[in-house]
């Protein structure tokens, strides 16, 4: 391809022109020259010829895709003479051949690659391998030894496709390809406890391995799953336990082997457990929620409760979570009896106890366990890790000194180990000792015990109070009693601005007044005893504010931001004095 109509320019000296095509220059060997008569000097033209394949010297081989390959390719005229081999995406071996006239060495090269097709012709597959995801396009590179190629699976190095060369008969393993093995149930042995679809068959043993009996386990021990029987053991063939970080089974939970105590209802627990096969002979006894044991019993075949030993199992590992069982309890009226949990059991190995069981007051009052064969003269053990809410009973309380309750945890109740006692309660302002407020009773008893972990709260009682109309009756607490030991006051309390103005607490019969500021009063504002100046604009004033009643009347002037006068007056009735 080549435009002959091309001329030199007449005004160019005589040249001998010379071109090149995309792989050979024309420097070394032009590929169309155009002369000039007479011409002697040479002019090398820039553009390539377009050449055509020279199909003669090429060697295509069958099952390649040469699509992109450019046959128009010419070896470098200042280079020996080679057989040049192309490759393919495996090998630097397998494309096209260009072969120079007499050449007998090989040049292999990359510059160029083709894609080598699948052919089955030289490969042995296995039943059990997924061929539609194999590429059998891999070839050998043709320069190495014959060899058969054994290619792996997901599994192991072997088991999948084998590529034969002609006369091989040593192996090498491949791992540019990895077959996928499917699942294949022969030479396999399942317990009939074993969940089949959560087990992967498809895995196999190495091909070249002795005939082991492989060993598979289960979410428990490295035993207890499949068995894959290599074809060609023997009774005395050698077990191989597979790490259950590569491949386990989950078993299925049984009764088979299992027993329960009598005495305990369980409400969940994975029967699907076993020991682990290679274990010397036990009886395995669980925990459950409570203690280290007393759960479920695995007795193995051949294993007997009270002669064969036992072995505990952790309660990190597996344990019983035992359900609500009423037979044993006795519960108290007082109880909450939704907020308890009755699941709880005595510890198997403890002697014969009736557990007594505390509230949120005491150590007891609340439910009782009463194991088997109790009686009045068995000993009571106190259970402090689970209590019982005591619910409130107003009954058993008396009021003192007609004081109003606001609030009160009548939920309380003595220690029944403690001695009759007739207990008495304080309240938020006196403990019991200064202000009896609540009693608690007990038949027959005559000594006090005060008690002031729980206090009532008194609530708003006016009847001794005498109240200002300007007083912020809202904020101010009429709970407050005084204290029953002092003589009898008439307490003054005091508002935000003075000692005196505030609520008065008249004890009856009293004539001292007390002044109290451990409480204040809020008086509210009233322009009443105010004098305004007309010239004065009095935007931001606090009108609520009055003098001391113990001081003298006098006429009080306030300043403004500029002077201490000029202000508004507070005029107490018939004061001359400022």
């Amino acid at each position: 391809k080549f435009d002959f109509s091309w001329k030199p320019n007449p005004t160019d000296p005589p040249y001998i022109y010379r071109w090149g095509n995309k792989y050979i220059s024309n420097k070394y060997k032009p590929t169309i020259e155009y002369h000039v008569a007479d011409a002697t000097d040479i002019k090398y033209m820039d553009d390539d010829v377009n050449v055509i394949p020279e199909w003669e010297r090429w060697i295509i081989p069958k099952d390649i895709d040469t699509t992109g390959f450019d046959f128009t390719w010419r070896p470098d005229p200042l280079e020996p003479d080679y057989i040049y081999e192309f490759g393919t995406q495996w090998q630097k071996t397998g494309g096209p051949v260009y072969k120079v006239p007499n050449a007998t060495e090989y040049k292999y090269l990359n510059s160029q690659k083709v894609k080598a097709l699948p052919n089955k012709n030289k490969w042995l597959i296995p039943n059990n391998i997924e061929i539609d995801n194999f590429d059998f396009s891999w070839h050998p590179d043709s320069t190495d030894p014959s060899y058969i190629y054994q290619f792996g699976t997901q599994w192991a190095l072997s088991g999948g496709p084998k590529y034969v060369v002609e006369g091989a008969t040593e192996i090498k393993y491949v791992d540019d390809l990895i077959a996928i093995a499917l699942p294949n149930k022969e030479n396999w042995v399942v317990p009939i406890d074993i969940d089949e679809s959560s087990f992967d068959f498809s895995w196999h043993p190495y091909a070249e391995d002795e005939p082991y009996i492989y060993q598979f386990g289960t979410q428990w021990q490295k035993t207890g799953g499949p068995k894959y029987i290599t074809p060609g053991t023997t009774g005395v063939s050698a077990t191989k336990y597979i790490d259950v970080r590569i491949l386990k089974s989950k078993r299925l939970p049984t009764m088979n082997n299992w027993v329960v105590p009598k005495n305990i209802v369980i409400k969940s627990f994975d029967y699907s457990w076993h020991p682990d096969a290679t274990d010397e002979l036990f009886v395995y006894e669980f925990g459950t929620q409570w203690h280290e044991k007393g759960g479920p019993k695995y007795v193995p075949p051949g294993a007997k409760i009270g002669i064969t030993p036992t072995k505990y199992i952790p309660t990190t590992s597996c344990v019983a979570i035992l359900d609500i069982n009423m037979k044993h309890w006795e519960v108290p009226n007082n109880i909450d009896r939704l907020n308890f949990d009755y699941s709880w059991v005595p510890h198997p190995d403890e002697s014969t106890y009736i557990y007594q069981f505390g509230t949120q007051h005491q150590k007891t009052g609340g439910p009782k366990y009463i194991t088997m064969g109790s009686n009045n003269k068995t000993p009571v053990k106190y259970i402090e890790t689970l209590k019982a809410v005591a619910l409130p009973n107003k009954s058993k309380f008396k009021i003192l000194q007609n004081l109003k309750i606001k609030d009160f945890d009548y939920s309380w109740h003595p220690d029944e180990t403690d001695e009759p006692y007739i207990y008495v309660f304080g309240n938020n302002q006196y403990p019991a000792e200064i202000m009896p407020t609540i009693e608690y009773r007990i038949s027959n008893a005559t000594e006090i015990k005060y008690v002031n972990n729980n206090i009532a709260v008194l609530a708003t009682d006016k009847k001794h109070w005498k109240i200002p109309d300007d007083i912020d009756t809202e904020g101010f607490d009429f709970s407050w009693k005084p204290n029953p030991h002092d003589p009898p006051y008439i307490y003054q309390f005091g508002t935000q601005h003075q000692k005196t103005g505030g609520p008065r607490y008249i004890v009856e019969g009293a004539t001292e007044i007390k002044y109290i500021d451990s409480i204040k009063a809020t008086r509210k504002a009233s322009k009443y005893n105010w004098e305004i100046p007309n010239d004065v604009k009095v935007d931001d004033f606090d009108f609520s504010w009055h003098p001391d009643e113990l001081a003298p009347p006098f006429i009080y002037q306030f300043g403004t931001q500029h002077q201490k006068t000029g202000g508004s007056r507070y005029i107490v009735e018939g004061a001359t004095e400022i």
